[in-house]
This record gives structure tokens, sequence and C-alpha cells, in this order.
């Protein structure tokens, strides 16, 4: 029963000092359009972006859009890289696994449309694959960006990865609106991930559970100090 009791607050503990889980909110564009081979396709539900995506101890806003370096982020990364959400590869490549984990794996408004195996809907309009590229300043002052490469089920959908050191160049003009299987993943923070504050139930039974134990441990105590007694 100790070990229970023990086992329950341990969780409960654990449950308080937990991170709050954002939830992630699919940014769709019911109405969207799709021209893939010469042929076109309306009324398509395209991926824009998300809100609530977390990577390491912050929360962003994600949007998938085409164009330039230097049309998406200011100066595309002079004065250090602060157009840029991410610094290194380390932080870039886990905003590439989070589009992967929190983004392309959810379903469009309750349907069972997976962005994962159809990314002409997620941000490109390639059917075969997706590649969504997170620049960052390298150490040697050119633009890299690690990225997310998604490909279609029908394609491959088991080669699925995160890219690592695609070198756009410095100064970087690499422009993903003339290739359809390329785009831009431009993160923005919105805030930190908060610790989850415990329900007012939760509280009660922690401190039951903690009372049980201090209850259970004066018990041991005293019967200890019993046993002693009856042996000296």
């Amino acid at each position: 029963m100790r070990k229970m009791f023990s086992a329950a607050v341990a969780a409960l503990a654990l449950t308080a000092a937990a991170p709050a889980a954002a939830e992630v909110t699919l940014q769709i564009n019911a109405n969207g359009t799709v021209v893939y081979n010469g042929n076109t396709y309306n009324n398509v539900p395209i991926l824009n972006g998300a809100t609530g995506v977390v990577v390491g101890d912050s929360i962003y806003d994600v949007r998938f859009v085409d164009g330039t370096c230097g049309s998406l982020f200011t100066n595309c990364g002079a004065s250090g890289g602060a157009a840029f959400a991410f610094t290194d590869s380390t932080s870039a490549s886990a905003a590439a696994q989070a589009l992967f984990d929190q983004v392309f794996s959810l379903t469009a408004n309750g349907q069972p449309i997976y962005y994962d195996w159809n990314p002409f809907l997620a941000g490109c309009g390639n059917f075969a694959l997706c590649q969504s590229l997170i620049p960052y300043l390298n150490t040697n002052g050119s633009v890299f960006a690690d990225s997310a490469v998604n490909y279609s089920q029908g394609y491959g959908d088991s080669n699925d990865r995160v890219n690592l050191g695609v070198n756009l160049g410095s100064p970087s003009n690499t422009d993903t609106s003339i290739y359809d299987s390329v785009t831009y993943a431009v993160f923005t923070r919105t805030g930190a991930v908060t610790a989850a504050v415990p329900e007012p139930a939760t509280w009660a039974m922690m401190l039951l559970g903690f009372g049980a134990i201090a209850f259970q441990t004066r018990r041991k105590r005293h019967l200890n100090s019993t046993y002693l007694a009856q042996v000296a």
C-alpha cells in the first residue's frame, strides 16, 4: 500500500511539474488550388501553416511561404542572423522534426487528410515530395538551412527525413517560388512553454498522498522503536 501511495504521489508531482502542452492548430485554406503537370485541382485543403508548435522551451507559429530569403527574412540573416527564429543547425533541425511530429501528422478539420502523406497540400505543388527550409546563419556567415523532407505515401513516405546543412549561399537569393518541391517554413516565436498549474482536485490528491506517506513513516518509526524496546 505504501508503495502504491508513493507511486501515485510521484506521478501527480510529475504531472504538476510537466510543461503545459500547446495545442497545435492547423491554418488551412479550404478552397485552395493546386496546379500540377498542367492539371488544376480546386477546392483542396491547403495547409498554410500552424500555431502552437513547440520547439525546445518555446512556442511558435509557422507558415509555409514561397519567395526569396531576403523577402521573407529581414536582410536574409544579416546582423548576426537576428531575422531567423533559430540560430544553429541543432535548433533548426529540432524545428524540422517538430513539423513532422506536430503538424504534418495531424488531420485536417477532423478529416483523415494526413499532410504527411500529401505534401502537395503542405506548402508545395509537387505530388512526390516537399522540402520545407528552415534557415539559420552558419559560423562562416553563410545562410544554411535544415529542412523537413516530406514524401508522399505513394513515393516513399517512409523516406521522410530531416535534411541537414543545405547551403543557401551568402547572401542568399534562393527563390522557392520557382521550385515546386521547395518552400520556406517561417517560424515566429509567440511565447515560452510554461509549467502546468494543477487542478484543485489534483492538489487534494497530492496532499492526501503526502499525508498518507507521513502517517506510514511515523507508524514505521513507532513499530521500530517498539521492536527495539522489546529486544533490548
